[in-house]
């Protein structure tokens, strides 16, 4: 079989002259060869503008807490992953680096059937302007008192341009949670900025998308506007989330998101009617997005057509939000419908894919009390607190089941 791959994949200098002359159709050719040789996880290294991260040299502190340079630079690469997955934007997500791009092409035979792999790279990057780039640095330390402050220095290969210079203190593993995070805002302030959000700080959320309006992401405006026109929302400043709808409808008037936050705004503003038919608006432009059932849903729920918004949740959590919030109201939503069974279930699902979530705990609890079991809530409670110690919703929640349960505070 590779013998017959061979025979049909054209000569790099074959390729090169069709890059040349029509550059769509090269594309296609120049995947077509390099695919056959490499498979599609060395093509993917191939064919993607990317970024390689060569390791970190670490100080003595990060050394003797078991993080060795190799560690500590692979470490960095899950927490960027980890924070990208994490994201409720609607931004496609697109991997800003990889541990060993284009490792697989390295390891590889020089040639194939006479097929010289690193050319066929070659003309697959200079066909599409793809740069490749590598980030090296450095972590140093000094001392404060009895502070440590780390002094993190990133650059960018082969332009040699600072990427990253902050001072960042705690232990290894939160200096380097912290300087991925800075790197997701260098990278893809949008999605810094939808993580910002999540986590409810909304100055560094609304700075993460100034950034991205004052900038030429233009790709990124319409995902910008919809985060900022949210935001707006939740201060029922209900204009400026207007403006930035119109914003977004210049731009993409098919932009299934947007019409998802026209239908949210209308609904704050008691437009019930017309919020159903701009989540309908969603859900006809993205019918594989869970958004638009779950902003239905709560249009219906406000038009008390219950039995209509109870099926609506239901496809929502069919459809695996990104995020905790959706199983936590859909879990509410069936309490006050008495389907305690159904409203637990919810939560738990939500509990399986977003175990660290401390909201989704406190609703777990509520929902056991009311199954009439006590034990369990507290649990749950408890569950809530370690994971957000300030957490006073889940703090009172299990004052006050102990006190109405005394034999409680024994378990």
């Amino acid at each position: 079989m590779n013998l017959q791959i061979a025979q049909w994949i054209p000569s790099v200098e074959k390729l090169t002259r069709w890059a040349d002359g029509i550059k769509s159709a090269s594309i296609t050719l120049l995947a077509a060869g390099a695919a056959a040789v490499t498979g599609v996880g060395a093509f993917h290294a191939v064919a993607t503008d990317s970024v390689s991260v060569e390791p970190i040299k670490v100080p003595a502190p990060f050394d003797e807490r078991g993080f060795s340079s190799e560690i500590a630079t692979a470490r960095l690469l899950d927490e960027i992953a980890t924070f990208q997955r994490s994201s409720a934007s609607e931004k496609d997500r697109v991997s800003i680096l990889n541990k060993s791009q284009g490792d697989d092409l390295d390891k590889l035979q020089p040639s194939f059937g006479g097929l010289d792999v690193k050319r066929v790279q070659q003309a697959v990057q200079d066909s599409l302007g793809i740069k490749k780039q590598r980030i090296t640095g450095e972590i140093t330390f000094h001392k404060e008192g009895d502070e440590t402050v780390y002094h993190v220095r990133l650059r960018r290969l082969p332009a040699n341009q600072v990427l990253l210079d902050i001072y960042v203190t705690g232990p290894p593993e939160q200096v380097l949670k912290k300087t991925a995070m800075a790197m997701i805002e260098v990278f893809d302030p949008h999605i810094a900025a939808n993580l910002y959000w999540r986590d409810r700080d909304e100055d560094n959320a609304v700075r993460m998308i100034d950034a991205v309006l004052n900038s030429d992401r233009k790709d990124d405006y319409k995902y910008s506007l919809n985060l900022r026109g949210n935001i707006h929302i939740s201060h029922k400043q209900f204009d400026e989330a207007k403006k930035d709808f119109e914003q977004i409808m210049a731009i993409d008037p098919n932009f299934a998101a947007g019409h998802r936050m026209a239908a949210a705004r209308l609904l704050a503003e008691g437009k019930l009617d017309e919020s159903l038919r701009e989540s309908e608006k969603a859900i006809e432009l993205a019918p594989t997005k869970w958004y638009g059932y779950f902003q239905k849903a709560q249009a219906l729920r406000a038009l008390k057509r219950n039995d209509e918004a109870e099926a609506n949740y239901v496809k929502t959590i069919s459809m695996k939000p990104p995020g905790p919030g959706p199983y936590l109201q859909v879990g509410q939503f069936m309490v006050t419908r008495n389907k305690l069974t159904d409203a637990e279930a919810i939560i738990r699902n939500g509990l399986a894919n977003f175990r660290d979530s401390a909201i989704l705990y406190v609703g777990l609890g509520d929902v056991l009390q009311r199954e009439g079991q006590p034990d369990s809530a507290l649990r749950a409670y408890g569950h809530a607190i370690e994971i957000e110690p300030k957490n006073t919703i889940a703090s009172a929640a299990k004052v006050d089941l102990e006190k109405r349960n005394p034999e409680l505070k024994n378990h």
